[in-house]
């Protein structure tokens, strides 16, 4: 039988040369810098029932042309007090909202002034 993901730790895939990258809703929490630096990422998923993601943790992704993340996960934005937002240096075109486990939107302040990100559709 399958055993469901829990946890991954930080840097788990940092630098590497992965292409899509799907976190199961397991796994509440995304470490800090578990993707870092992957300039082959490009689809990144983040199912219905992850509730945060870490500092950094998508940082420096310069070939992203999909995020996917549940409405109401949490994140570090634009104006992170460390100065490590979650997907900071990672430039999309698409960007779909789920249902998430409340329905309702958190913050989406580094979102909604992105120059770099189309308007995101909610599905």
């Amino acid at each position: 039988s399958a055993v469901a993901v829990k946890s991954m730790g930080p840097y788990a895939f940092a630098n590497s040369k992965i292409t899509s990258i799907t976190i199961p809703g397991s796994m509440e929490e995304i470490a800090e810098f578990v993707c870092y630096n992957c300039d082959s990422l490009e689809d990144i998923v983040i199912d219905d029932g992850v509730k945060s993601a870490g500092k950094a943790a998508f940082k420096d992704c310069e070939n992203v042309t999909r995020i996917s993340l549940p409405v109401d996960m949490d994140y570090a934005g634009r104006a992170a007090a460390d100065g490590n937002p979650t997907f900071y240096g990672t430039y999309f075109t698409n960007m779909d909202y789920t249902k998430g486990s409340t329905g309702r939107m958190l913050d989406r302040e580094w979102f909604s002034s992105s120059a770099n990100c189309q308007t995101p559709g909610y599905y």
